[in-house]
Order: C-alpha cells, then structure tokens, then sequence
C-alpha cells in the first residue's frame, strides 16, 4: 500500500472517529425518548396468537425478500401508510419515507434470512426476539453479516404495522463487520 493511501485512510479513520465521537455528546433531540412518545401514542389492535402468529410470519417473509423484486409488494402489505419506525439507524413516519429509504437496502442485501426465536404479545404490543443473517454489498464486495435484536410491533387492524421499535446493536451487528469501519471500530474501540 502507498504512503498515499495510508495517509488517506489514516484521514478518514481519524474523522471517522471524530464524527463517531461527537455523536456521544447529549443532544435535545433523542430516538429513545421519541420512541417512548409514539408508543404513548399510538394504539393498535389487540393481539390474539392467531394474529401475533400471521404478524410474524409477514415480518419475516418481508425481510427475507430483501433483495429480491417481491421486497416492495411484501413491505407495503406489511406496513400502514402512516406509522413510526425506529430501526435504530433511522426513524419514519410513513410509508413513502420508508420505502425510500428502503431503496437502498433492497440494493445492496442479498441472501437474507431471519428467524424468529421467540416471540410474546400483550394487549396491543408483539415482541420478535429475532436474528438476522444477510450478504451486503460493500466497497464492491459481498459481506457476510449477522445480527440479533428485538422488534416491538403494533398493528391495526388490517394486521398493518402502525408502529415498529427495532432494540439492536448496530456497533456489533453492522458496523464491526464492515470493510475499514470495522478495523476503525477495533482500533478505536478495542472492547473485544
């Protein structure tokens, strides 16, 4: 590698951190507090198993057609026009942004596989304890990636999500695994 190239990786490792950072400073605006306020907010319909079961299914067969034409017909019977997602890298309020933002995942997720662990409802709320196993293009490579959380679901009653709160770790289920940013990640962060 030239001293060129190190030099320039070196620069944006060292922005990279910068801007990763900074992002630890206590600011006004928070998803978890927001997350809290729309699930005040927002009622969906009871649960029965039946429905908890159906629910489940469809959230898997729309995440294991990503990267597939089916993704976009499968994520509009899943989700209501209007909703709130919080997939803890970013949040929507309806279906027009989540579908745009939507685009590039479908782009660069392959091979996607999801399974549900476990799941639990009360009342209006459905919890998918879940992992996630997909292929992502990246610096034009295909990546391997893994990762686990859990979903927060309530529907309406067209069985629509009107709300989805995503509880993962982005830092160990996305970003540790990428090309270069993972390297950053254990340089800077050496927790392992």
């Amino acid at each position: 590698m030239s001293v060129k190239v190190k030099y320039a990786l070196s620069m944006v490792m060292v922005i990279g951190a910068s801007v990763m950072l900074s992002g630890c400073q206590s600011k006004p605006y928070s998803y978890t507090a927001n997350s809290i306020k729309q699930a005040q907010a927002i009622t969906g319909v009871p649960y029965s198993d039946a429905l908890a079961k159906q629910v489940a299914s469809n959230f898997v067969g729309t995440f294991e057609a990503l990267g597939t034409p089916d993704f976009f017909a499968k994520a509009d019977k899943l989700f209501a026009d209007t909703l709130y997602l919080n997939d803890t890298l970013a949040e929507h309020y309806n279906k027009q942004s989540l579908n745009a933002y939507f685009v590039g995942m479908n782009k660069r997720v392959t091979n996607s596989k999801v399974t549900v662990l476990q799941q639990y409802h009360q009342g209006d709320v459905l919890y998918l304890h879940w992992t996630m196993g997909f292929n992502l293009r990246v610096l034009g490579k295909q990546v391997a990636m893994f990762s686990a959380g859990i979903t927060q679901l309530k529907v309406n009653a067209a069985g629509q999500v009107v709300y989805q709160q995503d509880y993962w770790d982005p830092n160990n289920g996305l970003y540790r695994q990428l090309p270069v940013v993972g390297w950053l990640y254990r340089k800077l962060l050496p927790l392992h």
